[in-house]
């Protein structure tokens, strides 16, 4: 049989955090190289459980300009595609945490390609999956699912107490991420622990990295540098064990789509050979050419043959 990996990590995220979409790449390249040494968690903590309760005059439409102008900020400085356009804001995050949970039922890949088109519904296409419809137009297409299935399972009584668990966790905070938070060369999103009521959760997205009774806490926007430091620290020679990154073909074949910092940090700047590039307003996706269309609601500035 084989050993269990040694190092165990523990990703606490959510599908609608701007940060977690900025730092998907790097989280990517750490599973590529280091997964094979790793047990990775997600764990699905809930940014928005009500925004009208928060907000009681929230109005998803008309507030939507105000939240996209955040995230372009965000997306400005990490160069993560970001659509033009928000045509509502989430009221909730947890439908979509739902929906990421049951997919799990159907296999990692599966699961992994859902959480992706998740993102992309909000940051590309402008349009949150935040109601079970809206689950089932993003999810349109993903392969391997079975959309009613997932659709039927994300409105069970277990997948809703499971994304009950995992936002419990999220605010069971380790008390070495304020300290991890003040550390950290110059990253943009530090990730101090996120004020809430009485009490805090971790901000998205933050590592949790274990091997037996040693725990480091890497939360917020961080480097591979950073990453790479950690692991290694937990397990001497782990760098010696890194494996090669794959093809951009390959990678695209994996998400369905490469943004700009993907094909950057993981192809070594060489996008896939059959894909479509788009380019928004900070930064440029590569959809298969086969596809030969970006959704409509993702921001076409320029489209050309890479």
């Amino acid at each position: 049989m084989n050993a269990a990996p040694p190092v165990t990590v523990t990703e606490y995220t959510d599908p609608g955090c701007v940060w977690s979409w900025a730092a998907e790449p790097r989280l990517r390249w750490l599973r590529l190289r280091y997964g094979h040494l790793l047990a990775w968690r997600q764990v699905f903590g809930v940014q928005i459980a009500d925004l009208r309760a928060e907000r009681p005059d929230f109005d998803p439409r008309a507030d939507a300009p105000e939240y996209l102008r955040r995230w372009a900020s965000v997306a400005e400085r990490t160069g993560t595609p970001l659509t033009t356009r928000l045509h509502w804001m989430h009221g909730s995050t947890a439908p979509a945490g739902r929906a990421a949970i049951a997919a799990r039922d159907q296999g990692d890949a599966v699961a992994a390609r859902v959480l992706r088109r998740l993102r992309e519904a909000v940051f590309l296409h402008g349009e949150p999956a935040d109601t079970p419809p809206r689950v089932r137009a993003a999810l349109a297409g993903v392969p391997g699912l079975d959309p009613e299935r997932l659709l039927a399972a994300m409105e069970s009584a277990e997948v809703r107490t499971r994304l009950r668990a995992d936002a419990a966790e999220t605010r069971r905070v380790h008390p070495a991420t304020a300290a991890a938070a003040a550390t950290g060369p110059g990253t943009p999103a530090p990730g101090h622990p996120v004020a809430e009521g009485s009490g805090h959760r971790y901000a998205f997205p933050t590592l949790v990295l274990t091997a037996g009774a040693r725990t480091i806490v890497l939360p917020g926007f961080r480097g591979t540098e950073e990453y790479e430091a950690a692991l290694t620290e937990l397990l001497p020679g782990s760098t010696g064990r890194a494996r090669p990154l794959p093809p951009a073909d390959r990678l695209l074949r994996e998400t369905g789509s490469l943004t700009g910092p993907e094909v950057a940090l993981l192809a070594g700047g060489r996008p896939p050979t059959d894909a479509v590039r788009v380019r928004t307003g900070t930064g440029d996706v590569w959809l298969p050419r086969a596809a030969d269309a970006a959704p409509s609601a993702t921001p076409s500035v320029e489209r050309s043959a890479s």
